[in-house]
Formats: structure tokens, C-alpha cells, sequence
């Protein structure tokens, strides 16, 4: 218990913030990064969802890839924690774009915290806490509330839309 996540108000990544059309990812230092690649992809990001039957935030790592300058697909498999939020939404709120929050530049116990094995009891980032040994700082954000690491360097706010065949994440 005590090492489970601590919530704060601010965070250094909000001092730049830009909404709308104004968001544009070829600021950020996106990489083509094998010969082949379609385009640039993000890749180790933390993508944080929550479904309507959990109290609990889902973390995940989702490979992105960028389609133009504020929008993204990515990929994520029909049996993992985001696609399961995602379904659930839709279940309830039927053609309603699904909240989705992205963190780059997450400290690295997040990271292995997102793709480890973790009972759905146990959130991804108290866990991150107990592999540090001190509490996760997360920033809650947006309509959603979805928290994310204080310490990220960037971080995207935006909505899958589900008639977007391409699965597109596109800014709040």
C-alpha cells in the first residue's frame, strides 16, 4: 500500500500544450526506424485506457504510426487490456469516440510495468512502484481522467473513433 501511485496536479510536460489542429507530430522526434518501415512509428509508449467495468486504468504498449500531422493508427490485439476498454465502450456508447491517452518518454519501470503479465487487480503502475521501490507520480488529464507518468515528455490526448477502419487516434 504504500507504494502505490501518488496523483499531482502538474506536471513539466503541460508547460507546452496544443489542441486541435495546432497538434503536430512532426515536432516530435518520431523515427522511420528500420529500412521498410511504412512510415514513422512510436514505438514504447505507454497507451493508458480504462474500461467501464474496472476502477483500474489499463497500460499498454502499442506500436503507432503517424498518417499526418495529428493523427496515428495503431495496433493493438483483440485480447489485450485496451481492446477489451475499447469493446467495452462501445458496448455502452455505440459510435462514440473512445478516450485514449499516450505517454512517451516514460520512466523505464512504466515501460516494463506495461508489458509484464499483471493480475487486472493490480494496476500497472502500483507495480511500477513496487519494481522502483517508490511511487509512480501520475498527472490526470482531460474529459477522461486517465492519469499518466509526471514525468513523461510528451504526451498525446485524443480519441479512436469507431468508424475509422484504420483504428485512428486522433487529438482531443
Amino acid at each position: 500500500l504504500s507504494l502505490r501511485p501518488k496523483t499531482e496536479k502538474r506536471a513539466p510536460f503541460m508547460q507546452n500544450s496544443f489542441t486541435g489542429t495546432a497538434v503536430d507530430l512532426d515536432a516530435m522526434p518520431i523515427q522511420t526506424c528500420w529500412p521498410g518501415d511504412a512510415a514513422p512509428l512510436i514505438t514504447w509508449a505507454l497507451v493508458i485506457t480504462r474500461g467501464l467495468k474496472q476502477k483500474r486504468q489499463n497500460v499498454g504498449i502499442y506500436r503507432m504510426q503517424k498518417i499526418g500531422p495529428n493523427r496515428l493508427i495503431m495496433r493493438w490485439l483483440a485480447h489485450r487490456g485496451g481492446a477489451l476498454d475499447y469493446q467495452q465502450w462501445q458496448q455502452v456508447h455505440p459510435q462514440q469516440p473512445f478516450p485514449v491517452t499516450v505517454a512517451i518518454g516514460a520512466d523505464p519501470a512504466s515501460l516494463l510495468a506495461a508489458v509484464m503479465p499483471i493480475p487486472d487487480n493490480l494496476g500497472e503502475f502500483h507495480f511500477a512502484g513496487l519494481l522502483r521501490q517508490a511511487r509512480t507520480r501520475l498527472t490526470p488529464l482531460g474529459e477522461a481522467g486517465l492519469k499518466v507518468p509526471t514525468e513523461s515528455e510528451w504526451v498525446l490526448e485524443g480519441h479512436i473513433h469507431p468508424n475509422d477502419t484504420v483504428g485512428t487516434l486522433s487529438p482531443a
